[in-house]
């Protein structure tokens, strides 16, 4: 993601070298596709958790809430900011996904971590 970010006229040349246009939209849509992208990672990471602790509801509603959240995000931001809106959907799906995965993570590790009362 940094390699991207400093980079980007290296990666972008390995696909087209003719429109330079073309190039300056694509470091736009990178910039602004990448900023979130940190937060795959935490997300994927939350729904493991879930299936390993036997919580197969939540881990779906993770993967099942990040397809869900992007379709508006797709179907708005394009009609209001462009060609940017699309680059966007992405990651300000994943950054609404994360607002709400944290704090059921945060929850259920607190849960986990009291100690339980035996006789």
């Amino acid at each position: 993601m940094v390699i991207l970010n400093f980079f980007p006229d290296f990666f972008i040349g390995l696909f087209s070298q003719a429109d330079i246009e073309l190039a300056i939209e694509t470091q736009q849509g990178l910039r602004l596709h990448l900023f979130a992208l940190c937060l795959d990672g935490f997300l994927f990471i939350a729904t493991v958790y879930f299936m390993s602790v036997n919580q197969g509801a939540k881990a779906l509603s993770i993967s099942i809430g990040n397809i869900v959240l992007q379709l508006p995000f797709l179907y708005l931001l394009p009609q209001w900011l462009g060609i940017d809106g699309v680059w966007l959907s992405l990651p300000l799906s994943n950054v609404l996904l994360t607002l709400i995965v944290v704090p059921m993570l945060w929850r259920d590790l607190q849960k986990m971590s009291k100690p339980t009362l035996q006789n």
